[in-house]
């Protein structure tokens, strides 16, 4: 038998114990990274009940009044920060429902009412809607939010310094839902705007670096509360360019073109400052009709639950590849994106309860407008292009 000489042996040794450790730290790194992960996702849905208690408190906990248009903080998350978007809450004044006979609502050019009439003919209620502008309710806000900065966001460790966190809250036609206690009768009503006051936002930002200083006592409150900024204007208009690719997909995912999944609804986009751009749409493969299922895709055939399903998981890495290619050749016409910014496409696909596990609830799709930039002036292949972009498949819990 052949021996291994004593210096060979000790050279092997070395490298061996060099590439177990570099294992066990690389492993260890992908498991701190995704606890990391998993508790800042805990935090952030915490902070959004938070949110909606602190802006919004008194209104929402209104016995007689019940939001027809859901207030659901939605948040994303990047390496960059958090954003967090809700809408304004229009509250009225405090209402009566015990006895109510009716309920209707009076409009005019600068205010909508809400009467109320009682089973009892000699008492009336009425509530006003509207009464400030929706400047001035966003700017009522603006307290409230410096209270949520300076106490909750110190909650968020997992992100650095730079990171900022950003509150967005729309304000637009609110649309009110009141249940009646003395029956089940459910009466509905939009209350219209005042007259002129259009949609307006609200964004606020801040700096985790100037949140950690207040907290250590290296700020003030005063000059905490002038590090956030803060804007209200109207919302940012869509540019053109990315209105067009919107339509450009919509197409090539129509019911008479696709031939996996298509796309149903309009591709909504969001501009969020340094955190990127954001595209999000759903995906669909078929109509249920009763028990059977139309597969759009296949010429509106008719089959069972677990053959829909089937064709969904078939279809998927045909789709993803032909969405990819799709990209490499239509994103390029996107030229207002500005530089160094993350492009992330959110798709929520098909339903596939049958294989729910082989099946991601959502694709995530990303590239950097750099990226981009690059591959549009001929600096890059379309190969390179394709491998620079970063596809993330999330199961939902």
């Amino acid at each position: 038998m052949k021996t291994i000489p004593t210096k060979t042996m000790a050279k092997i040794t070395k490298l061996l114990l060099s590439l177990m450790f570099t294992t066990i730290f690389y492993c260890s790194a992908l498991a701190q990274s995704s606890t990391t992960n998993t508790e800042l996702e805990k935090k952030v849905e915490i902070l959004e009940d938070i949110l909606q208690k602190v802006l919004f408190d008194k209104e929402s906990n209104s016995r007689n009044l019940f939001l027809l248009n859901s207030n659901k903080v939605e948040t994303i998350i990047s390496d960059k920060g958090i954003v967090m978007t809700l809408n304004q809450i229009n509250s009225v004044s405090d209402i009566a429902v015990e006895g109510i006979r009716s309920i209707s609502v009076n409009k005019n050019d600068t205010v909508s009412s809400i009467t109320i009439g009682l089973k009892d003919e000699e008492k009336k209620l009425s509530g006003v809607a509207n009464k400030e502008s929706k400047k001035q309710k966003l700017e009522d806000l603006k307290p409230k939010i410096e209270d949520f900065f300076a106490n909750y966001t110190l909650l968020l460790r997992e992100l650095s310094d730079n990171a900022t966190v950003t509150i967005v809250v729309k304000s637009n036609k609110s649309r009110y839902l009141y249940r009646v206690s003395s029956n089940s009768s459910i009466f509905n009503s939009t209350l219209a705007s005042n007259g002129g006051d259009g949609d307006k936002e609200l964004q606020a930002s801040v700096r985790m670096k100037d949140v950690r200083a207040l907290n250590q006592d290296r700020l003030n409150r005063d000059q905490f509360n002038n590090s956030i900024t803060f804007d209200i204007s109207l919302p940012k208009e869509i540019p053109t360019d990315v209105t067009i690719f919107n339509n450009i997909l919509e197409t090539l995912y129509s019911r008479d073109k696709t031939v996996d999944y298509f796309i149903s609804e309009q591709v909504s986009f969001s501009d969020l400052g340094n955190i990127g751009y954001r595209f999000d749409f759903a995906f669909y493969s078929s109509y249920r009709e009763g028990n059977a299922f139309r597969i759009v895709a296949k010429e509106d055939a008719f089959v069972s639950q677990k053959d829909k399903d089937q064709f969904v998981l078939d279809s998927y890495l045909i789709w993803k590849d032909n969405f990819i290619n799709n990209l490499a050749d239509y994103a390029i016409t996107m030229r207002s994106l500005e530089k160094s910014k993350p492009v992330v496409f959110e798709i929520k696909m098909p339903s596939c309860p049958s294989f729910d596990e082989k099946m991601p609830d959502i694709v995530n799709i990303s590239f950097s407008s750099s990226v981009l930039e690059e591959y549009r002036a001929g600096k890059l292949s379309m190969d390179k292009f394709k491998k620079a972009i970063s596809i993330e498949e999330i199961e939902n819990k």
